[in-house]
């Protein structure tokens, strides 16, 4: 197990990521204003903290991994918003600013993307699902169907999810706004080969990996009767 010191005390890189990621989490709250007063600027601290660390290539890779942030590229807000159902997929706010550009800013997808680039302050995607990955109890009813799969966007301390075999909706949708993503993709949970399997497959995101934060949150919650021989494993496939 690796070590490095962060803000004068030893730290495992286990612990590092876990902090790191709690410190995204914080700064992804204060985007919402839902973060303390005090919070914020100890987190903060601590970021910085592990930042200055990367000196050390292992543990730069891993808060690299850990921090990255994705949002929905512009071109695919563009194409969302000349969906046919773009009324269900965005918010009234957002369809009254995209109605009022002239007709020319949406003639081509081309135009729609910088017309998207220019206003996304105007972005606000709908949230269709209100579904978190926070419990093991809520994994372990994951497990009990046959080689199911779910959309997940990991964004902040929070998993969200929804149903890929049935519903195919946008990947932010299923955390609504305009979100800030660690991570974003599909995961795979089959029982007979005990295998819980994540992905990086969102075309709106495009995540370049499976984040390592986005591992260890799921690893974290398997059954602990599942953790040692013969119980579930995380595997990862990126695309």
């Amino acid at each position: 197990m690796g070590s490095d010191r962060v803000g004068g005390r030893t730290m495992s890189r286990e612990q590092a990521q876990r902090d790191t990621s709690r410190a995204r989490g914080a700064l992804a709250s204060a985007r919402r204003g839902s973060h303390s007063g005090a919070a914020l600027p100890v987190q903060m601290q601590l970021l910085l903290s592990l930042q200055r660390t990367a000196g050390n290539r292992a543990v730069s890779g891993l808060v690299q991994q850990s921090i990255q942030r994705k949002q929905v590229s512009d071109d695919h807000v563009g194409d969302d918003l000349n969906h046919g159902q773009a009324e269900r997929l965005f918010t009234e706010g957002t369809m009254d600013w995209w109605s009022k550009l002239p007709a020319a800013s949406k003639s081509s997808a081309k135009n729609r993307e910088a017309s998207v680039r220019a206003g996304r302050a105007n972005v606000d995607y709908q949230q269709l699902r209100n579904t978190t990955l926070k419990s093991a109890q809520t994994l372990r009813s994951w497990l009990g169907k046959e080689a199911h799969e779910y959309m997940y966007v990991h964004e902040g301390s929070n998993i969200y999810t929804g149903g890929r075999d049935r519903e195919k909706l946008p990947h932010p949708t299923l955390v609504g706004g305009d979100p800030d993503a660690t991570c974003a993709g599909t995961m795979q949970l089959d029982r007979s080969k005990k295998t819980v399997t994540i992905t990086n497959e969102s075309g709106h995101f495009r995540p370049s990996s499976v984040a390592t934060a986005t591992v260890e949150f799921v690893r974290d919650l398997l059954p602990k009767s599942s953790k040692g021989k013969g119980g579930y494993k995380v595997k990862t496939r990126e695309v």
